[in-house]
């Protein structure tokens, strides 16, 4: 069943101009070999394609593609097709061939075509393409005509409608298997859509406590006269992470919050971009957008995450995101614990140690007296101070090697000389960094005098002055008592 159309159409809006398949056909307006007149039908092809990020997939020239070739690059889209006869262009004539030299085709709304200077008559139904290969064949079309296929349905996702194609049957081409020329009353044709958000991509930035990510958008061409009327990235973050703040750029040069865009904290994060940042937007196609985000960690969690790109009504099919396996992991708790060996050698817990903490490279084993000295390391945020049981105030961090330094030492312990490593791999991972108390035996003070020590000296000198003393009497005595003898 058609709906027929007759009447001249004008072009008010263009959404899209037609070219002939695989050019102006120059080379039919007079045929080499046998021409057209067998009369009978023919069909038209609809492969509804994705625009492939890189090189296209083959040439135009009506004969059907191997795809299979380009694997995953051949991303099939549903959209819905019709075709309009293009009234007064008979190709059993000369004249009719000369005809199709220049001409083109307009699509002033999704389900209406107009050809300058012609009627289109013959409409079909719209017909929707196969979700599965993108493909729609109209069949028994009437040979000899010139006809219009437009899409009628623009695919999910797609900012603009494809380009109308004005395609003959029979259409000039060569025999696949042969090369010859010969006459295609089969023709194949791939229109193809720009994807919103097409090419998108999203990385993170952790190190530490610290992490953020980058959404990439690459700034496409839409189409002829089509302009970007409306971009919007939604970003739902994670529980283990909180919204910070974030940033536009353009080409590399930062947009301006409030004049230029908007942020909103959400959930979820959403940053559109003004009339203003439109323009700038329009003005830099072939460039790129960067919206940073930056969080702060509030659990343990990793770096996956998923935001959304909205361009002209529509949502990227396709959303930027980090998905394993290169997404990283960060965990909550980690802590440094204080202790200290006594004169005794017992450990007891210390309180009143005060830490900072480095994220460093992964091999390193020798931390050095400061963190400033370690090459790659890099602060985390925040004072840590060991409470009654020794241990610090906690905080988030990300997988990886860490260093503590002791920059105040309990009081009546000594300070350590170099910072310690450990290893963050698990929720409340810590270290331990012990203290030995000062002692007089190590000669951390200064030697105390023995107890009692000149009354000894006196005492011992006095004693032998006594014996001494005695020793001369007893002489002297028994010398007179030998004198009077």
């Amino acid at each position: 069943m058609t709906e027929m159309k007759n009447r001249v159409r004008r072009s008010s809006a263009l959404l899209g101009a037609a070219v002939i398949l695989a050019g102006s056909l120059g080379v039919a307006s007079s045929p080499a070999f046998a021409a057209p007149g067998d009369a009978g039908t023919g069909s038209i092809t609809v492969h509804k394609l994705e625009k492939p990020e890189t090189a296209d997939f083959g040439v135009a020239d009506g004969t059907k593609l191997d795809l299979s070739i380009h694997g995953d690059k051949v991303k099939p889209l549903v959209a819905g097709f019709k075709y309009c006869e293009i009234q007064g262009i008979d190709l059993k004539t000369q004249a009719g061939w000369d005809a199709l030299k220049g001409l083109t085709a307009v699509q002033t709304v999704s389900d209406d075509v107009d050809v300058p200077g012609y009627n289109t008559i013959n409409c079909s139904q719209q017909r929707m393409t196969s979700a599965a290969d993108g493909t729609y064949e109209f069949t028994n079309l009437v040979a000899d005509k010139a006809y219009v296929v437009f899409e009628s349905k623009r695919a999910t996702g797609a900012v603009a409608v494809a380009q109308p194609a004005i395609v003959t049957v029979p259409y000039p081409g060569k025999d696949a298997v042969s090369g010859d020329p010969t006459w295609n009353y089969h023709p194949h044709i791939y229109p193809k859509n720009l994807m919103g958000g097409q090419g998108s991509t999203k990385t993170a930035d952790l190190q530490g406590d610290q992490l953020g990510f980058d959404i990439t958008v690459p700034i496409k061409p839409l189409g002829d006269g089509v302009t970007y009327t409306e971009f919007r990235i939604e970003d739902a973050l994670a529980s283990s992470v909180a919204y910070k703040g974030g940033k536009v750029a353009i080409d590399g040069q930062d947009l301006t919050l409030g004049t230029d865009y908007t942020l909103v904290a959400g959930p979820p994060v959403k940053m559109t971009l003004t009339p203003a940042g439109l323009t700038k937007l329009n003005a830099a196609v072939g460039k790129d957008l960067v919206f940073r985000i930056d969080v702060s960690l509030v659990g343990t969690g990793t770096t996956e995450n998923k935001a959304q790109v909205f361009i002209n009504g529509e949502k990227s099919p396709t959303d930027p995101e980090i998905k394993e396996p290169e997404s990283e992991k960060f965990f909550a708790g980690v802590h440094v614990l204080k202790t200290g060996t006594t004169i005794a050698g017992d450990t007891v817990n210390l309180k009143g140690a005060t830490f900072e903490l480095y994220s460093v490279p992964a091999a390193t084993t020798d931390c050095k007296a400061t963190g400033t000295e370690v090459s790659g390391a890099k602060k985390v945020a925040g004072s840590f101070v060991s409470g009654n049981d020794g241990k610090t105030n906690t905080v988030t961090v990300a997988e990886g090697t860490y260093c503590a330094y002791e920059t105040v030492a309990p009081a009546g312990y000594k300070g350590i000389a170099k910072g310690a490593v450990f290893n963050v791999n698990a929720a409340g991972a810590y270290t331990t960094v012990d203290n030995t108390q000062m002692s007089l035996g190590a000669g951390d003070l200064p030697a105390l005098p023995i107890t009692g020590a000149a009354g000894n000296v006196l005492m011992l000198g006095g004693g032998a002055l006594v014996l001494a003393t005695a020793g001369i009497l007893v002489a002297t005595r028994r010398r007179k008592l030998a004198e009077q003898a």
